[in-house]
């Protein structure tokens, strides 16, 4: 089969494979299940860029209590262009997803042609759906995160980079899509970092126009989250976590590997997948000789990954994604497996049922695991305030029959910063169940809020009780959410 062919049919197969794990189920469904908050976080941004209520350098929330709600955040870029098509077409659920997992697709894509550079057609085909079958990525590749555009991304810049022979423009592109990566998301840069002590630090006749690319890169990397540090400083709207979290201390160190192992090792791959992963940071060394470029990058990125996971090693706690970073390193070292097997082994029936089997295995778990993440009534279903939000779906509606579209709200109770704000499609400010005394009469005092909606109108009475503040009647009710006058 000639590699035009092959190509063509990768092709086809990773569109089938879109169906074939139920993500024509969710493609159309709003922001969802786990971190909710996060998805509503980055699509306040879109919908505020396509509002045109945001310059491109000053993205913002709809949580306005803050200066308007600007925020430091990652790179903006793909939220801007979503906003401008949206700014058309109105804000559509469906179109944000397909982008999303469109990035899902040249990351798979770039699996198998990385692959074919040291295995077959058939065992690449293996690795890469194999690779794909991951509950955490199918989650986030259908999702409203920056975490798979990187991943996408980073893939896509190693396949410029291993598989054009090293040609000048292919490596000023890697570097450039490299570093596009780790401005989409920052845990991303191990790649640039890792690409640039190979091909420009120790390569002695670089080109100068490659050396360039790299630099350009990075520099636009620290330049973005100086300025996103720098906004959080001057806004005080630190929604985005911009700095390290690591554990306080070895005690702590030590639970903290045992509750994140605990919590998401089954939702990254089956643990037959995980070993075999593993067992490439000692086949790497075996091809040391024979893959040198393979095992510096399988190398540094390991050590990368583990710098990066000591510095967030509390945030891995709850939030899954970021083992999304984790994904391109286990490629590499499963790569490592394959290429050290296919050595020792005369047959290549035996690549063909390890490989096979960790694709059937994968691929069944992946697509159980998605529709439990998506499906109401299961423990994996799990979004702030079940049961609750889902009420907000559809809300703004309602609202622009009933209240001024510019109208700034309140909205009791939400957890999140953006969520209910988000679905409501206003601006404003919000209360939380946790909310002391003192600030909720700060906030339900403050001129610019005019309605606010209450999702515990009984609870919220109580609250309300001990600051002597009186609801008037509700203006309207929608799925049990009451619509009050402020004042």
């Amino acid at each position: 089969m000639s590699t035009r062919s092959q190509n063509i049919l990768i092709f086809f197969i990773l569109i089938t494979l879109f169906w074939l794990l139920g993500f024509n189920q969710y493609y159309a469904f709003p922001p969802d299940s786990f971190h909710l908050g996060a998805q509503t976080d980055r699509a306040s941004i879109v919908l505020n860029y396509a509002n045109g209520s945001a310059d491109f350098l000053y993205p913002k929330i709809m949580e306005t209590r803050v200066s308007e709600g600007i925020v430091g955040c990652e790179f903006p870029g793909l939220y801007y262009v979503l906003g401008k098509v949206f700014s058309v077409t109105g804000f559509r659920y469906d179109i944000y997803r397909i982008v999303i997992w469109l990035f899902y697709f040249l990351g798979i894509w770039s699996f198998y042609q990385i692959s074919r550079l040291y295995l077959n057609f058939t065992i690449s085909l293996f690795i890469s759906i194999a690779l794909a079958s991951s509950p955490i990525l199918c989650f986030y590749g259908l999702n409203f995160l920056p975490d798979v555009p990187a991943f996408g991304l980073s893939m896509f810049g190693w396949w410029m980079l291993l598989g054009k022979k090293r040609k000048k423009l292919f490596l000023i592109l890697g570097f450039l899509v490299l570093g596009l990566a780790g401005l989409v998301k920052a845990s991303f840069a191990m790649h640039i970092v890792v690409a640039f002590s190979i091909y420009i630090v120790e390569n002695k006749k670089i080109k100068w126009e490659v050396l360039v690319s790299g630099l350009i890169s990075l520099a636009a990397i620290a330049g973005w989250y100086e300025w996103a540090t720098h906004l959080n400083n001057k806004f005080q709207n630190p929604h985005f976590l911009l700095k390290p979290n690591p554990a306080v201390s070895f005690p702590n160190f030590l639970v903290l590997i045992k509750s994140n192992w605990a919590n998401w090792a089954r939702e990254t791959y089956p643990i037959i997948t995980l070993i075999i992963a593993l067992s490439g940071i000692f086949f790497q060394f075996k091809n040391r000789k024979t893959q040198s470029t393979l095992f510096k990058i399988s190398s540094r990125l390991f050590i990368c990954w583990v710098a990066f996971y000591l510095l967030f090693q509390t945030q891995f706690k709850y939030h899954d994604y970021y083992l999304v970073a984790a994904i391109p390193l286990l490629f590499f070292l499963i790569i490592h497996f394959g290429v050290y097997l296919k050595r020792i082994t005369l047959s290549p029936i035996i690549l063909y049922v390890v490989f096979g089997f960790i694709l059937f295995q994968n691929f069944n778990h992946a697509k159980k695991q998605l529709n439990e993440r998506h499906k109401t009534s299961s423990y994996y279903y799990q979004p702030p305030m079940p049961g609750i939000i889902e009420k907000y779906i559809g809300i703004n509606s309602f609202l622009d029959a009933h209240i001024p579209k510019d109208a700034k709200i309140i909205t009791v109770f939400d957890n999140t910063p953006n969520s209910t704000l988000f679905f409501c499609r206003r601006k404003g400010g919000r209360i939380a169940e946790d909310f002391n005394d003192e600030l909720i009469a700060e906030i339900l005092n403050e001129p610019q809020f005019d309605y606010m909606l209450v999702n515990k109108p009984v609870l919220f009475k109580e609250r309300l009780s001990k600051i002597e503040y009186e609801l008037n009647e509700p203006i309207a009710t929608y799925k049990g959410i009451m619509l009050y006058k402020t004042r």
